[in-house]
């Protein structure tokens, strides 16, 4: 039980921030960092800033909603 308690605090600590690493990004969309990084042209928007990359949350939403099937 313990275990669980401390991963929903990771969860809402990772939600807490409006712009994620890319890690931390793959996590909230339950997709490898890798993913992001070799889709970047097709994936979600991003932000770079010199060398850094973050994504903001809206951003990884807007990609999620956009990417709904629609189921008859």
């Amino acid at each position: 039980m313990p275990a669980q308690l401390s991963y929903d605090k990771q969860e809402a600590d990772l939600c807490s921030s409006i712009y994620l690493t890319r890690k931390e990004a793959g996590k909230y969309l339950n997709v490898p960092a890798h993913w992001l990084a070799n889709n970047a042209k097709l994936g979600p928007r991003y932000i770079k800033i010199g060398g850094l990359v973050r994504y903001s949350v809206a951003a990884l939403d807007s990609y999620m909603a956009s990417h709904e099937g629609k189921h008859q």
